[in-house]
């Protein structure tokens, strides 16, 4: 999805991170593989949540490698409903 001419929806979605990231004293601490994990679970819950926002038709899915994983995200997803109603739309599935 382009935005405008120059800007798009994941160079958006990519700042943002960024800028949650740069706040964050624990993540320069990490390896350089767990940051990339960590951003790039980021990057795709945020992806999800600004196209649920986005578009009354979409209904985005994450998946999840393992079962914590899945609770940890679908908690989060509950925690904030109250506040964006529209990501209740965004399905959590497990894959192995």
């Amino acid at each position: 999805m382009t935005l405008n001419k120059n800007i798009t929806e994941e160079d958006i979605i990519n700042s943002f991170v960024e800028q949650i990231l740069s706040e964050d004293a624990d993540f320069e601490f990490m390896s350089e593989d767990e940051q990339a994990k960590i951003y790039g679970i980021y990057q795709l819950l945020l992806t999800a949540v600004h196209r649920a926002v986005a578009h009354d038709n979409v209904y985005p899915v994450v998946y999840a490698n393992d079962y914590n994983s899945k609770k940890v995200v679908e908690n989060a997803i509950s925690n904030v409903k109250h506040l964006i109603p529209e990501i209740s739309r965004i399905t959590v599935s497990l894959v192995h």
